[in-house]
């Protein structure tokens, strides 16, 4: 394990179908929700990609992050502008990595995060991020 008392050991999840253009919107939601840092990037990663495999959520990209009242930058128009000047290159790494099955160990079993300043509950703190199993 490494810095900041989490596990940061990149586990496997399963693969997932995601064509181009929903690589690019996780990647540009990572921009918008994480600092441009590799762990960061895939701890907001694979909330998502837990949701997508999840029942409880929508079982594609897309549909998780425009799910009703979930992501703040979709409605702040944050998300839309990130889409329109390109996400970093990092970001699209992580994208694709997590569409391919990495997940960061200290938070497989997330589904969940808030900006850790907003909050004193519980959870997993990276990048300023806090991240949780369940409300």
């Amino acid at each position: 394990s490494g810095g900041g008392g989490y596990d940061n050991s990149v586990t496997t999840g399963g693969t997932i179908n995601a064509s181009t253009d929903e690589v690019t919107l996780l990647a540009a939601l990572l921009n918008c929700e994480a600092i441009n840092e590799y762990d960061a990037l895939l701890a907001v990663a694979t909330v998502i990609m837990n949701r997508v495999e999840s029942p409880r959520f929508g079982n594609s990209i897309t549909s998780v992050i425009y799910a009703p009242r979930q992501f703040e930058p979709v409605w702040t128009g944050r998300l839309e502008a990130r889409l329109e000047a390109g996400p970093t290159s990092l970001a699209m790494q992580v994208a694709q990595d997590a569409v391919n099955g990495a997940r960061l160990a200290a938070v497989a079993d997330c589904y969940f995060f808030l900006y850790a300043g907003s909050t004193d509950r519980d959870g997993v703190n990276i990048g300023d991020n806090l991240f949780f199993a369940s409300w």
